[in-house]
């Protein structure tokens, strides 16, 4: 019977049940089995309660978290900042990395003016950007014009001269033309280049009454030689297209080249204005014929091409660009309408003069559909308003003292510029604007990115 024994305390109830304290680090340990009954009155963790007493090795829940990334260093335990070692993980340690200020978790932080723009916070923040034309002001900020001065993209002087300046400024992609008025010279620049460009030398275009440009030519009337000529952009050089008497400034759309040319028919004097199409520049044809006085300026507006005329019962008249048919005429510029830049925007003109007859002087546009006249820019005293320019970005225009750049509605006013007596020549996209300024007989025009 003595054999049986060990056998029989196998059994359960052999022995008395263990004491409380033994008991107690099973339940701790997790290693009593309880079946699906755990953790629900049988005195044993559930498995969140597991879990949670899981030993992490010492490490906080933050570095648990990031175990095995590179929060850890190669050896697989935590970085230790302040050992003045930069481990994996840690932006810097004791030392402060360009621009920044290194802190006391091992982390950077920039000192203005600097930023990270790169991103790698290891080598600091290496952008100034007071100066950084590619980040000025803020990462990622680009001055198209290359010049970053007190965070924001300055001016740059794009070219001199002697006289009164530029008559046109136009932009044809990343290019722009400006003319030389009083001399003939049709110049080029590419914008964030050293010096601009000859297209075309003084000699070659003699007077002429500002340009246009079309699929990448600049076309102009030259009236010295009596002929309209072009040159292609990219490369300059005057090509003869055809010979004209005389005639005002040209103007381009979708439909292609317009010309103001003037004759003389039975002593008086009349206008045509000739088309010309970009892929058959030498061929001409008149949509509007033998019109009394000289057509000085065309636009379009509204679906037509709207002209200004020396005469003085009837000074603005316009055509359908479609159906052609007889000019219209529109009571909207005053007799002198030949002296004041007009330009074209969607349905409107825009020019110098009264919206209603007896109102006040300034900057209106009229709608020549329905034949509205708005004062956008009311001129504060008398003759205080000067060059203007007005394109789909905006409108900049002289007032008093100042060159300021506004909206199509006259609203929101920003000062670009000073005003200098007798310059001329403005421009404005949805990028740049550009200006010129006069002293002592000696013109600069001025580009700067759009504010």
């Amino acid at each position: 019977m003595r054999r049986w024994l060990p056998l029989l305390c196998l059994l359960p109830g052999c022995f008395s049940d263990p004491p409380d304290d033994t008991l107690a680090d099973s339940e701790v340990a997790g290693t009593g089995t309880g079946g699906d009954d755990a953790g629900d009155g049988s005195g044993l963790p559930t498995s969140a309660e597991s879990t949670a007493g899981t030993d992490t090795g010492g490490l906080d829940d933050e570095s648990s978290a990031t175990s095995g990334s590179d929060a850890e260093s190669s050896t697989g335990e935590a970085p230790l900042c302040g050992d003045g070692v930069v481990d994996m993980g840690e932006h810097c340690d004791g030392a402060d990395p360009p621009g920044a200020a290194c802190l006391d978790d091992c982390r950077i932080s920039c000192l203005e003016p600097f930023e990270d723009c790169d991103g790698i916070p290891v080598n600091g923040c290496e952008v100034d950007t007071i100066t950084d034309p590619n980040n000025c002001g803020a990462c990622g900020r680009v001055c198209a014009i290359g010049i970053c001065e007190e965070s924001a993209c300055a001016p740059v002087a794009v070219a001199q001269g002697i006289g009164f300046g530029p008559t046109r400024i136009a932009r044809d992609a990343d290019t722009l033309v400006f003319d030389e008025s009083g001399f003939g010279g049709i110049f080029a620049w590419e914008i964030g280049a050293d010096e601009p460009t000859t297209l075309v030398e003084d000699d070659l275009t003699g007077v002429f009454r500002r340009f246009a440009i079309a699929q990448g030519h600049v076309y102009w009337l030259d009236g010295n030689m009596g002929a309209v000529q072009r040159a292609p952009i990219a490369t300059g050089g005057a090509e003869f297209l055809f010979a004209i008497e005389d005639g005002g400034a040209p103007v381009a759309t979708d439909d292609g080249v317009f010309f103001p040319s003037w004759r003389t028919v039975d002593l008086s004097q009349v206008s045509d204005l000739l088309r010309i199409a970009t892929d058959t520049p030498s061929e001409s044809e008149a949509v509007v014929a033998e019109r009394p006085g000289l057509i000085c300026q065309v636009v379009e507006a509204g679906g037509r091409l709207v002209f200004s005329t020396t005469v003085f019962d009837d000074p603005v008249q316009s055509v359908d660009l479609d159906e052609g048919g007889a000019p219209t005429s529109h009571a909207a510029l005053p007799q002198d309408a030949c002296n004041r830049p007009l330009f074209g925007v969607g349905p409107s003109i825009y020019f110098y003069g009264r919206a209603v007859p007896g109102g006040p002087f300034g900057l209106v546009s009229h709608n020549i559909g329905n034949g509205t006249s708005t004062l956008l820019i009311q001129e504060p005293t008398f003759d205080a308003i000067g060059d203007y320019y007005v394109s789909a970005h905006g409108i900049v225009i002289d007032v008093d003292d100042e060159i300021r750049l506004y909206d199509l509605t006259g609203g929101d006013p920003i000062v670009i510029g000073a005003k200098t007596e007798g310059s001329i020549g403005r421009y404005v996209d949805d990028e740049l604007v550009a200006w010129t300024e006069l002293e002592d007989n000696t013109w600069t025009l001025l580009v700067a990115e759009r504010p």
